[in-house]
């Protein structure tokens, strides 16, 4: 096999590959034995068709199995012989390429391949850092309690003239009117009671103040406007009334902070449970300082650095982003030109977004390989045990979940990337 590769830009291969006729007929050859001696052919026995018979009736498709089987094979050497990693598969027109054993097959294509980095130049280790203060404040253990007591809430039927408050759930049915006929009707809507409460996308003052004064049972209309950009067009701009029947109201019911409050948590006291939870919060904030210890850290040596990515990478990232952000507008309720326009608009911003982000996975690939920081069976092991104690699964079940949604690669270099991260961290220069 013959090859020859130019660099025709930045991450960029032309590649041109020749295939003598010689190997193309030895190949050749080597399918149709392998087809007579494997496959049954009406009036012969196995393994004694003709050749030419053979030819005749099933050549077009050995001779194409062949080709691609070819083209595959001196792709993989090529990779191979040359040491090169492509960052996108390229695309090779096998359509126009013909088999002929009497004469040589040529074919040539564009291969956009990782980026080379010089890590000498990037100086990655003792980098000039600052180490984040970690502190756990009276507020913070307060908040956690907070939060706590509202894992642990409860709702009870409250008397008909308990006053609303924020968290209480409340059930009504409501029936919205445009022009005095019903446009749309629900019954037994649940809602928290609170400044979430939202009606054409929006937070509505209107729903809550009208909720505050309700008894049971009581009805209230509510003028409204709907907004221009509403989805349901027939409704967009035009004033509507909406009726609204309290059915029912719940209370919310916080359990008290006390020492048997604690106790039912399987703590000795409330104290105690103060403890763990400074605990809990002094690793969530190390694990947060460390993190944007190492942020500062890779940003510095991305800066340090300048080296080119595949183009395409950057276009399919940028396009992704853009999909992304677009299906999430369009969540939102914002209308389509705005989507557009917004899109239009971060167009550049969302382009430097993505090359900066490639360009620090390349420069953390780069750093593993230099430091054989690798992951190891035992780690992955560790981490699906972590999130199935998170999620309350069995460590196999999760797995299980991994595998199927061929996401263990995907944590595997999650890792890698944390490892990385901590051993730039370490080996920093890290001042208060």
């Amino acid at each position: 096999m013959q090859t020859e590769i130019k660099e025709v830009g930045p991450c960029k291969l032309s590649v041109k590959v020749g295939i003598p006729k010689e190997t193309i007929k030895k190949k050749l050859d080597e399918k149709y034995k392998d087809f007579i001696e494997n496959t049954v052919i009406p009036g012969f026995r196995k393994g004694h068709a003709p050749q030419g018979l053979v030819e005749r009736k099933f050549g077009k498709a050995i001779r194409e199995d062949t080709k691609m089987e070819i083209i595959s094979e001196s792709y993989s050497t090529i990779l191979k012989e040359k040491n090169l990693t492509p960052a996108v598969e390229p695309v090779i027109d096998t359509e126009k390429l013909t088999l002929d054993e009497k004469t040589e097959l040529s074919f040539e294509f564009t291969m956009e391949i990782a980026p080379t980095i010089n890590l000498e130049k990037a100086k990655y280790k003792g980098v000039h850092a600052k180490k984040v203060k970690v502190e756990v404040t009276d507020k913070d253990i307060k908040d956690a309690l907070e939060k706590l007591q509202h894992s642990s809430r409860e709702y009870v039927p409250t008397e008909k003239d308990v006053k609303m408050k924020e968290g209480d759930v409340v059930i009504i049915d409501q029936e919205m009117l445009s022009e005095g006929k019903t446009v749309e009707k629900r019954e037994n809507v649940e809602l928290i009671y609170g400044p979430e409460i939202n009606v054409f996308g929006k937070p509505s003052k209107e729903i809550m103040g009208a909720l505050s004064g309700m008894k049971l049972n009581d009805t209230k209309e509510i003028s409204l406007a709907v907004p221009a950009d509403f989805q349901k067009k027939d409704l967009s701009g035009k004033p509507v009334t909406l009726k609204i029947t309290l059915k029912d109201h719940k209370m919310m019911k916080l359990p008290e902070v006390t020492d048997s409050w604690a106790k039912e948590m399987g703590l000795e006291s409330l104290d105690a449970l103060k403890k763990e939870l400074e605990k809990g919060i002094r690793a969530e904030k190390e694990r947060l300082a460390d993190r944007k210890t190492e942020e500062e850290i890779i940003e510095e040596i991305y800066k340090s650095m300048d080296f080119a990515l595949p183009e395409t990478l950057v276009e399919r990232g940028a396009e992704y982003m853009q999909k992304r952000q677009a299906m999430l507008m369009a969540y939102q309720g914002m209308p389509e030109h705005e989507v557009k326009e917004h899109i239009e608009k971060n167009k550049t911003a969302n382009r430097e977004t993505v090359i900066k982000d490639l360009k620090i996975h390349y420069i953390i690939e780069h750093i593993a390989k230099q430091e054989k920081i690798f992951v190891t069976e035992n780690d992955m092991k560790e981490r699906i045990n972590e999130i199935a104690a998170r999620n309350r699964k069995w460590p196999n079940e999760v797995q299980a979940y991994y595998e199927k949604n061929d996401m263990m690669g995907q944590l595997r270099n999650e890792l890698r990337e944390e490892k990385v991260r901590k051993f730039l961290r370490e080996s920093a220069k890290l001042t208060d």
